[in-house]
């Protein structure tokens, strides 16, 4: 399955995009801006009775609540795969994932964001 973690709303005005080689600003923060990002992505389990059917296909959407300290606090489906069992999987997926929030001043912001889980069949 293909995973993805998209922002639901537009970065805020004046977060700057992931910079790793970023020299550390007075209070010693590495990297003071930086995007929402997946860590861990889990893959998600298809249930077996859908693993050798042809409705083991399709995009599921989630809508992720992280913290700011990128922990889930919600997850529930956006947009549906049109399965039931596949919406399970990846909202499963998506809670079993770790994230790592939006940094802006060297702080993390809590926001919602889209997990997409793309299952090829």
């Amino acid at each position: 399955a293909a995973l993805a973690l998209l922002p639901i709303l537009a970065a805020p005005a004046g977060a700057q995009p992931f910079a790793p080689n970023a020299d550390s600003n007075a209070s010693g923060c590495a990297v003071p801006n930086a995007q929402a990002r997946t860590i861990v992505a889990q893959i998600p389990e298809v249930p077996p009775a859908l693993q050798t059917a042809s409705l083991a296909t399709g995009t599921t959407m989630v809508q992720v609540d992280i913290d700011a300290e990128g922990h889930v606090l919600n997850a529930s489906v956006l947009k549906t795969s049109g399965v039931y069992g596949l919406d399970q999987a990846a909202i499963r997926a998506a809670k079993g994932s770790t994230f790592q929030p939006e940094i802006t001043n060297c702080a993390g912001v809590a926001g919602s964001y889209v997990f997409e889980v793309d299952f090829p069949g």
